[in-house]
């Protein structure tokens, strides 16, 4: 179960709906699925319950001033242990709390606040996702990179000068700044102090600046030379000899993924440490899994996160597979088709 100590806002009580048991707050002011619903059609306009609920967090979690303000640090210190911040996200937000006077007396006074992290966190993620979706970069071409990881596509190159862009980690004469691209790197995984030095060492020596999408393999090379004993377990899709072909076949019935790729995803799920001692998938380890190729509303997450838990299926056999390859379709899907708002 989730504790109160991981909330600081109000787009994270997705989280206390997944969970087995609600939240002191989330049943003191009965916050459900359908208010995810309706918070999914209007973002910028939140009910009056899921303001009580944030209202709530707020002071349980220490996030109020003596005057009874929002602490700006320590709204962004209790966002950062479930969602990791760009510089300039942060200092977006801070900006804007900061300029706030509203004594958050009564559940309204949240509001301002909300909107604050709202459109400052709406921002960073619509600036992440659009590297991806301009590209049209699919899981296909993340498997073609790990059967290569040496000689990455030109759209995959493509793809990570418009992340490091959007992450800020290019310097002023567009060389790749090391420590930012290595906080960049730890979004998707843990690296090890000897790994970081290795990549810092690399990436000083180089001096190539990111014009084009051909100059980032240096940069990359750097990173994968650097983590590549960190990831050096056996490769599920070489090993199974997944084709292109594969993928084709799946595009056509997704719903009825061919044997090979489940059992793709069985490997892929087991090298990652994604599977409990039950043999059942980890929820949030397939959600971050899933997430760090494909952006997803927080709403969507929690509803894949409460769908694989409900599965609870040992992962003994590759068709043992399917039912979370499907959870994660549902998702993938419910995200391809929500509207956009601004």
């Amino acid at each position: 179960m989730l504790s109160t100590k991981y909330i600081c806002f109000l787009v994270v009580l997705v989280a206390y709906v997944a969970a087995a048991e609600k939240s002191k707050c989330a049943k003191e002011h009965n916050v459900d699925k359908s208010d995810l619903d309706e918070l999914r059609k209007n973002p910028i306009d939140p009910a009056e319950k899921l303001l009580c609920f944030t209202k709530c967090e707020y002071e349980g979690a220490g996030v109020l001033n003596a005057d009874k303000t929002v602490n700006a640090d320590k709204l962004i210190e209790r966002m950062e242990k479930w969602k990791v911040l760009q510089i300039t996200t942060k200092k977006e937000i801070k900006e804007c709390v900061e300029k706030l006077t509203v004594p958050v007396s009564s559940c309204s006074d949240v509001k301002p606040y909300y909107l604050c992290v709202h459109h400052a966190v709406k921002k960073e993620d619509d600036n992440k996702s659009k590297c991806g979706k301009e590209l049209n970069v699919e899981e296909s071409d993340w498997h073609e990179l790990k059967k290569n990881p040496t000689t990455p596509t030109e759209k995959m190159l493509c793809l990570f000068k418009c992340e490091y862009e959007a992450s800020e980690a290019l310097n002023a004469d567009k060389t790749v700044n090391v420590e930012k691209l290595i906080a960049h790197v730890e979004k998707w995984m843990i690296l090890p102090e000897t790994n970081k030095n290795k990549i810092k060492e690399c990436v000083k020596k180089l001096t190539v600046p990111v014009n084009s999408c051909s100059d980032v393999k240096p940069y990359y090379l750097c990173v994968y030379n650097g983590v590549k004993k960190e990831v050096a377990k056996s490769d599920c899709a070489t090993d199974l000899n997944v084709t292109k072909s594969d993928w084709d076949e799946l595009k056509k019935d997704t719903a009825n993924p061919p044997e090979k790729i489940l059992c793709l995803f069985k490997c892929e799920y087991e090298q990652a440490g994604a599977l409990k001692a039950d043999k059942t998938i980890d929820a949030d380890k397939l959600v971050q899994k899933v997430t760090a190729w494909k952006k997803m509303d927080d709403p969507i997450k929690a509803e894949l996160k409460e769908c694989v838990n409900k599965v609870a299926i040992p992962l003994n056999t590759c068709a043992d597979m399917k039912p979370y390859f499907l959870c994660v379709r549902k998702a993938e899907n419910e995200q391809d088709n929500k509207p956009s708002s601004s």
